[in-house]
């Protein structure tokens, strides 16, 4: 995969995180929001979920491996699980580390160090990619990171189950 399409990817991962976050608040401000309109932003981020997880396996050089299935489950499962507790919490509220903020993030930071160091340094076990042999295991820096995604996936869904509960009980 040329380089320079990570660069362009993370670009427009970019530029859609930031247009998704001024259109709604355009439109509160504005008085034009609407249960449509909200359905529509969340049918946008439902499709830009599987491209944009699609060019993070792809950057992180492990898009073949039995792991991104068990983590694209997850990311689909959390985004079911946050409009799941917006629909009875009444409004969606994001954790303190969440995949709309802090992980694409992560995301856009990942297609910009595949840009300059080339994709095959997620690869490589972590030790070499940062330098410090000796001192963490030789596991692949991308299993390391997925294991990273879903453990923090996992805790969000918890949060949301967790408060969903609290909400139908009260």
């Amino acid at each position: 995969m040329p380089s320079w399409l990570h660069l362009l990817s993370g670009i427009g991962i970019y530029t859609y995180y930031t247009l998704d976050n001024l259109d709604g608040k355009q439109a509160r401000r504005t008085g034009a929001s609407s249960p449509l309109g909200e359905l529509f932003d969340h049918g946008v981020d439902a499709l830009q979920t599987t491209i944009i997880f699609i060019s993070f396996q792809a950057a992180l050089h492990s898009a073949t491996s039995p792991v991104f299935f068990l983590a694209i489950t997850m990311v689909y499962a959390a985004f079911f699980f946050a409009t799941w507790e917006e629909y009875w919490f009444g409004g969606l509220f994001l954790g303190l580390i969440n995949g709309a903020q802090e992980g694409l993030m992560l995301i856009i930071g990942v297609q910009f160090v595949s840009f300059y160091k080339g994709n095959e340094i997620w690869a490589a076990p972590l030790s070499e990619s940062v330098g410090l042999s000796g001192y963490v295991g030789t596991l692949p820096t991308n299993t390391i990171m997925v294991a990273i995604l879903v453990v923090s996936l996992t805790i969000s869904i918890a949060q949301n189950i967790y408060t969903v509960i609290v909400t139908t009980r009260s």
